[in-house]
């Protein structure tokens, strides 16, 4: 891509050259190998016990059903989407005395409002959290040092 500014003009002048590259009947075997792999994966993390249907969890939170996907378009609760299953929401992310995960619309603003890069984000374990996983170290109250360590992942750092 090629931007020309010319002072004068109201708006740079954008050229867009396309670059085709020689087909690769191998890097595109690999390609679809991952994704079904990915695709397979989804569905076994959507259809695990601890995923909530909406009617379910808004049972476990004590809420409708509207009252869960509003607090989804907040990013108050985590729902993750699948090819298939529709919309399913991790029971982990509300504690044993009802309460949602603390700072949740925080983590999404950090890592870019992607619904599985937060579900990631809390599962795995971080050496900034002294290889707590994200979900671990907000129960056991570590809220700044979670949202540092997501801005951090946010921005790309690797650990």
């Amino acid at each position: 891509m090629t931007v020309e500014v010319d002072p004068a003009a109201a708006s740079p002048r954008i050229a867009v050259e396309e670059v085709t590259a020689a087909p690769s009947d191998e890097l595109d075997v690999a390609l679809a190998a991952a994704r079904q792999r990915g695709s397979v994966r989804v569905a076994q993390i959507l259809n695990s016990p601890d995923m909530l249907s909406a009617d379910a969890f808004a049972d476990e939170i004590g809420a409708t059903r509207e009252t869960v996907h509003k607090k989804r378009r907040r990013h108050e609760v985590l729902g993750l989407e699948g090819p298939k299953r529709g919309v399913r929401f991790p029971k982990w992310q509300v504690s044993t005395s009802g309460e949602l995960i603390p700072s949740l619309p925080q983590l999404f603003e950090a890592l870019g409002e992607r619904p599985w890069s937060v579900y990631r984000f809390l599962l795995e374990e971080h050496s900034e959290l002294a290889g707590r996983t994200g979900l671990e170290a907000l129960r056991a109250g570590q809220v700044a040092d979670v949202l540092a360590a997501a801005e951090s992942a946010g921005r790309g750092a690797f650990p």
